[in-house]
């Protein structure tokens, strides 16, 4: 399994029986001790390390969307443009009732230090809601704390910071702890001064696709594969100019 940053060997001992769902797989995240979420192209499954057992829930196919509180609970954006939570006590989802994002729009999700959950879409619809957790449960409040002028590209946050891209091809970086975002570069403006151009289409000329997910099915995906494009993520674009 790969976590962006590394290749991790998992390989169940003394067990032949299938854990998991399915055979791809998009996502995967660990909740405390133990607990490991797998998301394949058939459910969401909960892996447990400890007894080498797994729970599927298939009604959370292809989903992307993972993020954890400071509490290890998970929380889950389902197509239908719902949050879910996990009740540990009862090993169930519960739905929770906020205005639904558009899915379609959605570019990645996160939970900040400070129990805040941040969506970021590409239609300027970019949310945030503070995580309240009672007797009664958990719930969100919103709270609108992002504010862009322009619509973003891509968003990939890492730890306290999340990096965007708006369609100028700024980049910017937030700061979830003061709630600042500071300019960092014209992208554009850096890929023409090393001879490239950007495009929105993928044809036979193009050097690389940037997508923030490489492993989408999308059709440009699928026809940079067809022609023998690069599909690189954002990360690596940046890592690549700063070079």
């Amino acid at each position: 399994m790969y976590d962006g940053n590394s290749i991790h060997a998992y390989s169940p001992p003394g067990s032949s029986k299938t854990l998991l769902s399915g055979n791809l797989i998009n996502n995967f995240m660990e909740t405390g001790k133990d607990v490991l979420w797998i998301q394949t192209n058939y459910g969401l499954d909960r892996l447990d390390l400890k007894t080498t057992t797994s729970r599927s829930f298939v009604e959370f196919k292809d989903n992307r969307f993972m993020a954890k509180s400071k509490d290890n609970e998970l929380f889950t954006l389902k197509d239908d443009g719902h949050f879910y939570y996990y009740q540990q006590e009862k090993g169930t989802f519960r739905k929770l009732e906020v205005l639904q994002p558009a899915f379609e729009y959605i570019l990645s999700t996160t939970i900040d230090a400070n129990n805040i959950l941040w969506v970021f879409t590409s239609n300027n619809d970019n949310r945030s809601y503070q995580i309240n957790k009672t007797k009664e449960g958990v719930s969100l409040t919103p709270n609108h704390l992002f504010k862009h002028p322009e619509k973003l590209r891509w968003a990939f946050p890492e730890g306290q910071l999340v990096y965007f891209i708006d369609e100028t091809y700024s980049l910017y970086e937030y700061d979830f702890n003061n709630q600042q975002q500071y300019f960092i570069a014209d992208l554009k403006a850096e890929i023409e001064k090393r001879g490239g151009k950007v495009t929105g289409s993928v044809t036979s000329k193009t050097g690389y696709l940037i997508n923030n997910d490489v492993n989408s099915t999308s059709s440009k995906n699928k026809k940079a594969r067809e022609l023998g494009v690069p599909i690189i993520s954002e990360e690596t674009l940046i890592g690549m100019l700063e070079q």
